[in-house]
């Protein structure tokens, strides 16, 4: 009996030693928090073509050009061509119908999805997002490994970042002082530039799936339609 004692009091050592390992063992294994750093600055000139899903199921196409400052989204459907164009710039905005005949202004900070809908989104906040950039002064969350925030002109932008090297998985933002209004969903990157975005906002959803990407695309210039007259109102 007392060599009975005696082995069980072994056994028991040993299977807390081994539980004491395997706990140091997990905590060396956790993954270390992503390099945010390389992802942060103003993204430079690019021009996408995207596939879009948005308003009720509709399936687009979309060019997006951006110099950071000024965003021109172009929305075609076949074979039509372009039926409506968005341009954005700091604090104005403006879109057009083809035949291009008048032109409406935007609600600032809004990107207009076509019967009334509207995601809370202004030219320099979806230009980080297409772009997968972080804004200058981004911090960590504290508490939040992997998680950082910023702020964007009067909103604030808080951001998932994964991986190495880092991307960004999730942002959220909204108006300073107030909850989200927007999220975004980002996947299938390419280098820091996400493949696919899902971004909601107010029971909206609007889906984006990269077909072409250029980097360097310069300033983006203002389309012809902005000298046209201001649309009637009502029209």
């Amino acid at each position: 009996m007392p060599h009975s004692r005696v082995r069980r009091s072994a056994s028991a050592a040993l299977v807390a030693a081994l539980a004491l390992l395997g706990g140091s063992s997990c905590r060396h294994a956790a993954p270390a928090a992503a390099d945010w750093n390389p992802l942060v600055g103003a993204a430079s000139s690019f021009s996408g073509l995207y596939r879009v899903t948005c308003c009720g199921g509709r399936r687009l196409t979309a060019a997006l050009r951006s110099d950071g400052d000024r965003l021109l989204v172009s929305v075609s459907v076949r074979p039509r061509g372009a039926v409506f164009e968005a341009w954005l710039g700091p604090g104005e905005g403006w879109a057009a119908e083809a035949p291009w005949s008048c032109r409406w202004p935007l609600v600032a900070g809004r990107l207009p999805l076509g019967d009334g809908a509207a995601l809370p989104l202004d030219a320099g906040l979806l230009s980080l997002l297409l772009a997968g950039r972080l804004p200058d002064g981004v911090m960590d969350v504290e508490g939040a490994p992997g998680w950082v925030s910023a702020a964007v002109g009067s909103d604030w932008l808080r951001a998932r970042v994964v991986g190495s090297p880092a991307r960004l998985a999730r942002v959220e933002a909204g108006r300073v002082g107030a909850e989200a209004e927007v999220t975004a969903v980002l996947r299938d990157h390419h280098g820091t530039v996400p493949g696919r975005l899902t971004i909601e906002a107010g029971g909206e959803k609007l889906q984006l799936e990269l077909v072409e990407w250029r980097s360097g695309s310069g300033p983006v210039p203002e389309p012809a339609w902005l000298g046209a007259a201001p649309c009637a109102e009502g029209s």
